[in-house]
């Protein structure tokens, strides 16, 4: 059983989970939204559309295990504010945590 420090880090990296899935999907994924037009690129451009579905598959799959364990991972307190940082694949990777424990920003980029 989890004492209540290990169940409030582990709510934590869950909400941050479904914060990097949404990232993923409704700006890196949507072709509409401008804000992941250069990481798409980046990733898509040079791909067949096969190797582009089983890319984000692989993506989203990975964004379900982030936490801690992932490469580089670490969760910096930063006022009343935590960052939970690592890399999806190798990219590098942020959500933002307000004191409540809610997603402020989530976000994925290229070194």
């Amino acid at each position: 059983m989890l004492n209540q420090q290990g169940a409030g880090e582990e709510a934590r990296v869950e909400a941050a989970r479904r914060a990097l899935r949404s990232y993923l999907e409704n700006v890196i994924f949507d072709e509409s939204n401008e804000e992941g037009e250069l990481l798409r690129q980046a990733l898509f451009a040079s791909r067949d559309p096969a190797s582009c579905d089983a890319l984000r598959r692989r993506l989203l799959a990975e964004a379900a295990l982030w936490g801690p364990g992932s490469p580089e991972w670490r969760a910096l307190e930063e006022g009343d504010s935590t960052i939970l940082s690592g890399r999806l694949l190798q990219l590098h990777t942020e959500v933002l945590l307000d004191g409540a424990g809610r997603i402020a920003r989530a976000m994925v980029s290229l070194d």
